[in-house]
């Protein structure tokens, strides 16, 4: 059996699309998403509902919204979704132009290192290249772990600015980044 690099077994997991009576997961793995550098305190779980963020997860379930969940002995312990925030007043962070859906993901604490963003994202890429997306961007604090997690699934930097990067992934190969 493969070992991930953190030397733990990859997780014999389910993977799936989210179920619309399970849309309200994400409302956790929304809060869990928030990067917290070490010695900070965590925002009040609130935090999720303000103007900057409850795009991510408000309303969910759209066309063009996408999530894939991990469940681990009946317990979802991963989800990586997508939306469409270019509104005017409805951009997400990593926003880069007029439809491209833009990622949001968190795999629990007590599951990480196993390989589970990983395969989430890979589900998630060929869901949106299936349905004609070509490119998915995301936002990353520059001191966030996951950003490695990114680049090995070939998302790359096309914006920098002072505490994170813009980054997009092709999700077709003739595709430009930007």
């Amino acid at each position: 059996m493969n070992v991930i690099a953190s030397g733990k077994k990859p997780a014999a997991c389910a993977y799936r699309l989210i179920d619309s009576t399970e849309y309200s997961v994400l409302e956790d793995f929304l809060y869990g998403a928030i990067f917290i550098p070490e010695g900070v305190e965590p925002p009040p779980r609130d935090v999720i509902y303000s103007p900057t963020l409850r795009h991510y997860i408000k309303g969910f379930g759209k066309q063009g919204d996408i999530c894939y969940v991990c469940v681990d002995d009946s317990k979802i312990v991963g989800a990586a979704w997508s939306r469409i925030l270019d509104e005017p007043d409805n951009k997400g962070y990593g926003n880069v132009g007029a439809g491209v859906p833009e990622l949001a993901m968190s795999v629990l604490p007590e599951s990480r290192g196993r390989g589970l963003g990983t395969e989430l994202l890979k589900r998630l890429h060929t869901a949106l290249g299936e349905l004609g997306y070509k490119r998915i961007s995301l936002s990353v604090q520059k001191a966030n772990a996951a950003l490695r997690l990114y680049e090995r699934c070939g998302y790359k930097v096309v914006k920098e600015q002072e505490t994170d990067y813009i980054m997009v992934k092709r999700l077709w190969e003739s595709e430009d980044v930007l």
